[in-house]
C-alpha cells in the first residue's frame, strides 16, 4: 500500500472536500477520487458515503483515521532521519538569546557543521518569549533559551545548565559586596521584558538596593562591552561559555543561591527536524561540558 493513498484519505478528513484535498497533496480531483477507489479496494471495506452527490467519509473509514495519521508521522519521520543519517544535510532554523552567541552557539555550530553534509542553519536572535511563541507559530525550528514559565504542549524542553546571576564590573572595582558597589556606580540593565532583566529586578527589590541606572541595552555583548570599558556594573548570568571581552570582568556573587536562570533546548515534538535537533543537543551539551573548548 503506498503512503500516497493514506496521505490523500488524511487529507480528505482533514479539509473535509475533494477538491482541497487535492490541492493539499498536489493531484486533480479525479486523481484523488481513482486513489480512493484504489484504497478501498485494497482493505476490501467502502471508506464513503456515496448516497448523497458528494461522497462523505463513513463511520468505518473514520475510525481508521488516528492510526492513519500515525502510520503518516512515523513514515515521515523515517524518511526524514534515513536522510539526515544518510547525509546529515538540509535546511534548520534556530532561534537563541542573545547571551549564547557569545559563546555557546558558534562554538556548537561550528562543531555541527563539522560532520555535516550541505547543512544550511539559520540563525536568529530574539528574547525567550519571543523565541516560545516563534516555534509554536512554526517560523522557527528548535530555540535555546531561558526556560520560559510556562511551555506549549507541543513543544519538548531539553535542559543543558544553569548559570547563576552576578554582578558584572570592570577590573578597576575592587569592592565585593554587590550592593555597596551598586549605590556608587552606574547601573546598566538588559531590558526588564527579557528573562534575565526580570529576575535581575526581582533581586534589586528584594534587598531594596538604591541605584542609579544609566543606560538600558539589548544584548549581553553590548552590556558586556560597557562594562568592560567602564561604563557601569550591570546584573547579569555568569555565562559557562562567553567572549574574551567577558572573560575578564569581575563576577560577584548576589548571595542564596537562587538567582539563576535555565539555558535549554526547545524544539517541537515529533519534527520532521527531530534528527538534527537532537543532534544539536547532543553537541549544546558537549560544548557546555568541556573544560577547554577550542
Amino acid at each position: 500500500m503506498s503512503i500516497k493513498l493514506l496521505n490523500s484519505l488524511a487529507a480528505i478528513h482533514q479539509t473535509g472536500s475533494f477538491t482541497e484535498a487535492a490541492e493539499r497533496v498536489f493531484v486533480s480531483k479525479a486523481a484523488i477520487g481513482q486513489q480512493m477507489k484504489q484504497l478501498e479496494e485494497l482493505v476490501e471495506i467502502e471508506l464513503f458515503d456515496r448516497s448523497d452527490r458528494i461522497p462523505v467519509l463513513n463511520s468505518q473509514a473514520k475510525a481508521l483515521i488516528p492510526a492513519i495519521e500515525e502510520v503518516i508521522l512515523s513514515y515521515n519521520n523515517l524518511i526524514s532521519t534515513a536522510k539526515v543519517e544518510k547525509e546529515f544535510s538540509g535546511n534548520i532554523t534556530v532561534g537563541t538569546v542573545p547571551s549564547a552567541l557569545l559563546g555557546l552557539v558558534p562554538k556548537t555550530i561550528r562543531k555541527l557543521i563539522s560532520e555535516s553534509n550541505n547543512l544550511l542553519i539559520r540563525v536568529i536572535p530574539g528574547i525567550s518569549d519571543d523565541l516560545h511563541d516563534h516555534l509554536r507559530n512554526g517560523t522557527i525550528d528548535a530555540a535555546i533559551l531561558t526556560k520560559p514559565n510556562f511551555i506549549d504542549k507541543s513543544l519538548e524542553w531539553s535542559p543543558i545548565y544553569k548559570e547563576e546571576l552576578v554582578l558584572l564590573t570592570s577590573s578597576r572595582i575592587l569592592e565585593d559586596d554587590p550592593i555597596e558597589i551598586l549605590k556608587n556606580e552606574p547601573y546598566l540593565r538588559l531590558p526588564r521584558r527579557t528573562s534575565v532583566g526580570s529576575i535581575a529586578d526581582n533581586w534589586l527589590v528584594k534587598n531594596r538596593v538604591k541605584y542609579n541606572e544609566s543606560m538600558v541595552l539589548d544584548t549581553m555583548e553590548s552590556l558586556t562591552h560597557m562594562v568592560f570599558h567602564d561604563v557601569g556594573v550591570s546584573i547579569a548570568p555568569n555565562l559557562r561559555i562567553g567572549s574574551l571581552e567577558y572573560e575578564n570582568l569581575r563576577k560577584i556573587p548576589l548571595g542564596g543561591g537562587e538567582w539563576y536562570r535555565e539555558l535549554g533546548l526547545l524544539t517541537v515534538k515529533n519534527s520532521v527536524h527531530s534528527a538534527i535537533t537532537d543532534k544539536l543537543f547532543d553537541y549544546l551539551i558537549k560544548v557546555s561540558s568541556a573544560k577547554n573548548i577550542l
